[in-house]
């Protein structure tokens, strides 16, 4: 997943125009971020099959090491549509829908 991260003025953290790619254990660590600023990230790519999260979260970076931001994504939906022989349970063939 790809996260925009900014200060609270708007500008982009860190050296890659403030985009940062979570690792195989699905975290991102951002460095060089000074105790008592405020930082936004938003979530701005996921991978297919997942369902994009874009409002962004905020959080004031304290002294003590423990800043954390959890986002939650939902898996997207599928829906099946049959119709079946009331009788025999049966898919129809040839049924259309409108």
């Amino acid at each position: 997943m790809t996260f925009l991260v900014t200060d609270s003025s708007g500008a982009v953290v860190g050296s890659g125009n403030g985009e940062f790619i979570s690792g195989d254990d699905d975290r991102v660590a951002i460095p060089g971020v000074e105790p008592g600023s405020t930082i936004s990230v938003r979530e701005i790519k996921v991978p297919e099959g997942v369902v994009l999260n874009g409002i962004p979260k905020t959080i004031k970076i304290s002294d003590d090491g423990a800043n954390i931001l959890r986002f939650y994504n939902k898996k997207v939906g599928t829906l099946v549509v049959r119709k079946l022989d009331k009788i025999s349970k049966e898919p129809l063939s040839g049924v259309q829908f409108e």
